[in-house]
C-alpha cells in the first residue's frame, strides 16, 4: 500500500508552502510548548468567563468610562500578556512567526469595510421588515464603535485568529510534516482539523456563560458552527495570505457595526469568500 504522504506523485505545488507563504520563516517549536499553550488559552478563557466575567467588575469599567473602555477588550488583556509572554520568551517566536505584516493591515480593513458596506445593503434586499437606524448610533456612537473596534477587532478576533489560525496551525502543519513525513497539504489539512476543534472545544466556558447550551442537540449544534466558522476564517487566511482580513471578518461575524435594523452578514461573507476562491482559482488557471 502506497503511503501518499510522501508519494512522489504528487503534484509540485501540493508538496511546497507556496500556498501558505508565512509557513517558509516561521520557527518550529517543541510539541509540549504547542501543548502549554493550548492550555493557558483554554485555562485563560475558562477563567475570564467563569470567575472575572459574572463578578461585572469589566463591565463596571465600561459603564465608568462611558463606554470607552471595552469590557471585551480588558477581558483579553490578560490573554495577551499570558501568551504574549510564553510566545516570545518561552518558544522565541516573534511577529513574522504569527503571520503579521503590517503592510497588510490597509487591505485587511478595506476588506473589512466592503464587507460591512455589503451588509448595510441587505435589510433592503433580504427582508421585509421595517428598515430603521439601530438605536446606539443615536445613544452614543463612538461607544458602539469601539465596541467593535476595541472589543473585536482588536480583542477577540485579533487574538483568537493569531492564536488559532496562524500559531495552532502553522506549528500543527510543521509537527505533523517533521513526525509522519507528511506533504504539505496533508499536513495542513490535518492541522486545520485540528485547530479548529480545539477552537471550538475553547469557546464552551463562553458558552456557557451566555447560557447557551439549553440542551445536548444545542451544544452540539453550537460545536459544529464553531467548526464549520473556523474552516471559513482558515480559507480565507489562505487565500489571501493577509490574517487581518480573516480578523475583520471575524469581527463582523462576532459584532457588525450595523446601522440598520435587519441586516444579513451571511451573503456578504459568502460573497467574500467567493470573490478570493474564484481569484485564486484564476491565479492558478493562469499559471498552468
Amino acid at each position: 500500500m502506497t503511503n501518499r504522504c510522501h508519494d512522489s506523485s504528487f503534484p509540485l505545488w501540493l508538496t511546497s508552502p507556496s500556498f501558505a507563504p508565512w509557513l517558509k520563516t516561521v520557527r518550529e517549536t517543541a510539541f509540549w510548548f504547542i501543548v502549554l499553550m493550548i492550555l493557558a488559552q483554554c485555562l485563560l478563557s475558562t477563567f475570564m468567563n467563569l470567575v472575572v466575567g459574572p463578578t461585572g467588575f469589566l463591565q463596571s469599567i465600561h459603564i465608568a468610562t462611558d463606554g470607552w473602555i471595552n469590557a471585551t477588550f480588558l477581558a483579553y488583556l490578560p490573554v495577551y500578556l499570558v501568551l504574549g509572554f510564553l510566545a516570545w520568551k518561552i518558544g522565541r517566536l516573534r511577529w513574522n512567526d504569527f503571520g503579521m505584516s503590517w503592510s497588510k493591515l490597509a487591505w485587511g480593513v478595506l476588506w473589512t469595510l466592503i464587507a460591512w458596506g455589503i451588509t448595510q445593503l441587505t435589510p433592503f434586499f433580504l427582508s421585509d421588515i421595517e428598515n430603521v437606524i439601530r438605536p446606539e448610533w443615536s445613544g452614543h456612537a463612538p461607544a458602539y464603535l469601539c465596541d467593535f473596534i476595541e472589543g473585536q477587532f482588536i480583542a477577540n478576533a485579533m487574538q483568537e485568529e493569531l492564536f488559532f489560525r496562524v500559531f495552532l496551525i502553522s506549528q500543527v502543519t510543521l509537527l505533523l510534516r517533521r513526525t509522519f513525513n507528511c506533504n504539505w497539504i496533508l499536513a495542513l489539512i490535518g492541522s486545520v482539523l485540528v485547530a479548529g476543534v480545539i477552537f471550538s472545544i475553547c469557546h464552551i466556558p463562553n458558552r456557557i456563560a451566555g447560557d447557551d447550551y439549553g440542551s445536548i442537540t444545542e451544544a452540539l449544534s453550537n460545536q459544529l458552527h464553531l467548526l464549520l466558522m473556523a474552516i471559513y476564517f482558515t480559507m480565507l487566511f489562505l487565500l489571501t495570505n493577509n490574517i487581518f482580513i480573516a480578523v475583520g471578518i471575524h469581527a463582523l461575524v462576532n459584532s457588525s457595526p450595523d446601522i440598520l435594523t435587519g441586516t444579513d452578514f451571511d451573503f456578504a461573507a459568502v460573497l467574500i469568500l467567493l470573490i478570493f476562491i474564484i481569484r485564486a482559482l484564476w491565479r492558478w488557471w493562469t499559471r498552468v
